[in-house]
C-alpha cells in the first residue's frame, strides 16, 4: 500500500501540482485510513483463513445494510421503506444464491473469532467509504489526493503491524516470486484501480447503493465459471439476478430521487 501511494503520489502530483491539505481535514483523513483501509484489510486477511467461501459473501452481503445506517449516522440521508424493500430484495436473492446455487460448504450460525473479524471488516469498510464520501462532499479535495495520504498511511500502520507480529529475518517472505506477483496484482488492480474507480463513483452514487451492487460479486463469479470454466449453471443465478436487478431499480429510483444521486 505504501508502494501505492508513492505511484499515486508521483501520477496526482503531475496532474494536479500540488498535493496540499488543509488542516481541517487532518482528523478525516486519518480515520479514513485507520478505519476504511488499515483495519478492514487487517479484519479481512485475518479472518479469512477460517472461514468458508459461502460464509465469507453472506458476511459481506451485510454491507450495503451497515452503509445505509453510516450514511444516516454521518451523512443524514434519509432510509425510506422503498429503499429498505429494495435491500431486502437483493439481500433475499443474494442468500437464495448462496444456500442453493452457489458457493458450497455448509455452515453453521455459530459466530466465531473468524466471523467476528469479517464481520469487523465489513464494517470499517462501509465507515471508511462512507466517511470519504462526506469528504468528497464537504471539500474540493480530488481522489487522488485523499488516497494518496490514505494509503501512505495505512500501509506504514500495516508496516509497522507486520514488524510486531511477524518474524523480519531479514523480511517475512517465503516465496518471492509469488510475492512478487501478488505485490504487482494488489499495487495495480485493488489499490490503483479498484479504489480510486470507487472513490470516483462515490461522487455520484451513494455508498449505499455501491455496496448493494457489490453483491453481484458471486453471481458474476458463477456466469465466468459457466462461460469460460463450463461449470454447471445453475437456475437459482437466474432467480438471484431478478431479485438483485429489481431491489437495485429500487434503490437507484429512490436515492434519485432524493437527490444522493448525479445525473
Amino acid at each position: 500500500m505504501i508502494l501505492a501511494g508513492v505511484i499515486l503520489a508521483g501520477v496526482t502530483y503531475y496532474k494536479e501540482r500540488s498535493l496540499r491539505l488543509p488542516r481541517s481535514i487532518y482528523m478525516p483523513i486519518f480515520l479514513l485510513s485507520l478505519s476504511g483501509f488499515y483495519l478492514a484489510n487487517v479484519c479481512e486477511f485475518v479472518g479469512l483463513r477460517g472461514l468458508t467461501s459461502s460464509k465469507a459473501c453472506f458476511i459481506y452481503g451485510l454491507s450495503p445494510f451497515i452503509s445505509a445506517l453510516f450514511s444516516y449516522i454521518q451523512l443524514k440521508e434519509t432510509i425510506t421503506w422503498k429503499k429498505t424493500i429494495g435491500l431486502f430484495l437483493g439481500l433475499f436473492g443474494y442468500i437464495s444464491y448462496l444456500f442453493f446455487g452457489g458457493e458450497g460448504g455448509l455452515w453453521t450460525w455459530q459466530i466465531g473469532y473468524s466471523e467476528l473479524l469479517l464481520l469487523l471488516a465489513t464494517c470499517f469498510s462501509a465507515f471508511g467509504w462512507t466517511l470519504l464520501r462526506k469528504i468528497e462532499k464537504n471539500t474540493t479535495l480530488s481522489v487522488g489526493i485523499i488516497n494518496v495520504y490514505a494509503m501512505l498511511i495505512a500501509g506504514i500502520l500495516s508496516l509497522l503491524h507486520s514488524m510486531c507480529v511477524e518474524n523480519w529475518d531479514p523480511v517475512p517472505v517465503s516465496d518471492s516470486k509469488l510475492f512478487l506477483y501478488s505485490i504487482v496484482g494488489l499495487v495495480v488492480i485493488s489499490n490503483l484501480i479498484c479504489y480510486n474507480l470507487y472513490a470516483k463513483l462515490l461522487r455520484q452514487f451513494s455508498s449505499t447503493f455501491l455496496s448493494f451492487c457489490s453483491l453481484v460479486m458471486p453471481l458474476f463469479s458463477a456466469f465466468y465459471g459457466w462461460l469460460l470454466l463450463g461449470e454447471n449453471f445453475s437456475l437459482s443465478l437466474l432467480l438471484a439476478v431478478s431479485f438483485m436487478v429489481i431491489g437495485c431499480r429500487m434503490i437507484y429510483h429512490e436515492e434519485f430521487r432524493q437527490g444522493y444521486i448525479v445525473s
